[in-house]
């Protein structure tokens, strides 16, 4: 039972954790709209190249953040079980 207990408290803790940095500040670049129409693939892939590196902080800290979790749920600290 404590086990459990253990492993819903990692649960909620990653979850209050991941929903501070799921709040993405998306800012929509401005262009002329003509020049978008133009070429719709090369404004998509500046807006996304834009977004990950405006974000890329958040997103190497969530994944450590879930491998932090899955490591505490099965019992591994520091590469050992225990």
């Amino acid at each position: 039972m404590a086990k459990e207990n253990s492993h819903n408290r990692y649960l909620v803790d990653f979850v209050l954790k991941l929903q501070k940095l799921n709040n993405l500040q998306l800012d929509i670049p401005q262009g002329d709209i003509d020049e978008i129409i133009k070429n719709p693939k090369e404004y998509a892939l500046n807006f996304v190249e834009f977004q990950v590196t405006n974000n890329l902080m958040k997103y190497i800290e969530a994944h450590k953040l879930g491998k932090d979790f899955a490591l505490k749920n099965m019992g591994i600290k520091d590469g050992k079980r225990g």
